[in-house]
């Protein structure tokens, strides 16, 4: 899921805010139960350095604003655990592409997702974790050295104020119950269409996903990027993992990912400790959650992808809608975005409305 339920406008000052068979998986990919902070799918992964760096980070420790002399930060040993274990799993499945080519095939989405639910056995990931995970098996070049960034978010972690318990009980709460969507007027779609018809366009000809849907996301999400959040994205993130189950598990990889993506410099002017976001900890224009933003975010001239910038965020949600079914069904796509029916027709209502307003 992109977002969920992203920053919401709040409501305004009187008006605004708001099928060929699927290669046999290689032979060592037994899966194991995952045995605790640190465990990697799929027994030992290769190449052996995948083990070296997850050692590592197993006894790295910071205070992360514990008193003084206090026990390792139990958020930032998950988040160091997760770096290990998507690494460990993007290897594998980036040799298996490899070994795909070399044999004259394209590589197998079906097959690929199969293959990374057999390494993430015993980790609790979902679907959507899976294909993020395929996603970021695709991408060109090595996946992220997982010590590089440990040591990042080491230096991010020991500079970070952890939520107090009354800001994390606030925190938590408003996740689990969010605030209602306010149904935006089309005002400032034509704007943002023309200052960025290069990326509309690009959207379309190659991706397959009309304007007038997109404007319709960003627009319920942001106000067409006019309001991205007010909350630490950090901050919020690390109440949510704490917190534990699920939607605790999605925001250690939110954070993982958020530490890969700040140690990259892909966030512009923002950084990790210092963005702010979502109630969800969503960011930027389009309000995808980090690991979504990493998965699924494109910039069609090849440099960094900047949920702040409005070309790589209007590329990046037709991206994703492409991705989660748009081709068969816009509504479809609009659900993967946000698994809510009353949000679908929003951002599909807005988008109909915004249309005829588009340059023909």
């Amino acid at each position: 899921m992109a977002s969920q339920s992203a920053a919401v406008a709040p409501p305004p000052p009187a008006a605004q805010k708001s099928t060929s068979a699927a290669p046999a998986p290689p032979a060592a990919l037994e899966p194991k139960p995952k045995a605790g902070p640190g465990a990697l799918p799929g027994g030992s992964p290769k190449p052996p350095e995948v083990l070296a760096a997850a050692k590592k980070l197993e006894v790295a420790e910071v205070t992360g604003g514990e008193p003084a002399g206090g026990r390792p930060d139990p958020v930032f040993q998950g988040v160091m655990s997760q770096l290990a274990e998507d690494h460990a799993v993007v290897t594998r499945l980036q040799e298996r592409i490899r070994a795909d080519e070399a044999s004259g095939r394209k590589p197998d989405r079906v097959a690929l997702r199969a293959a990374a639910a057999e390494l993430a056995e015993g980790t609790d990931a979902g679907t959507e974790e899976l294909d993020a995970l395929v996603e970021r098996s695709l991408a060109p070049g090595p996946p992220a050295d997982p010590a590089a960034v440990g040591a990042h978010a080491a230096e991010v972690f020991k500079k970070f104020v952890p939520p107090t318990p009354e800001e994390r009980k606030e925190i938590v709460a408003q996740a689990d119950k969010p605030p209602v969507q306010h149904d935006p007027p089309p005002k400032g779609a034509l704007e943002l269409y023309e200052k960025n018809r290069d990326a509309f366009d690009y959207a379309r000809r190659q991706l397959g996903v009309e304007p007038h849907h997109i404007l319709g996301i960003l627009g319920v999400e942001t106000r067409f990027g006019n309001y991205t959040g007010k909350h630490p994205v950090m901050k919020t993130l690390y109440a949510i993992a704490a917190d534990g189950g699920k939607k605790g598990r999605q925001a250690q990889k939110d954070l993982a990912g958020l530490m890969r993506l700040d140690q990259r410099g892909e966030f512009g002017k923002e950084s990790a400790d210092t963005m702010r976001g979502s109630y969800a900890g969503a960011i930027g224009i389009p309000q995808f959650l980090p690991s979504s933003w990493e998965a699924y975010s494109l910039d069609k001239d090849g440099g960094g992808r900047d949920p702040f910038n409005y070309s790589d965020s209007v590329i990046s949600v037709a991206n994703y809608l492409r991705k989660h079914g748009y081709a068969q069904s816009p509504k479809k796509s609009f659900f993967g975005y946000n698994h809510s029916s009353e949000y679908v027709e929003k951002v599909n209502g807005l988008a109909e409305r915004i249309k005829a307003g588009l340059p023909r």
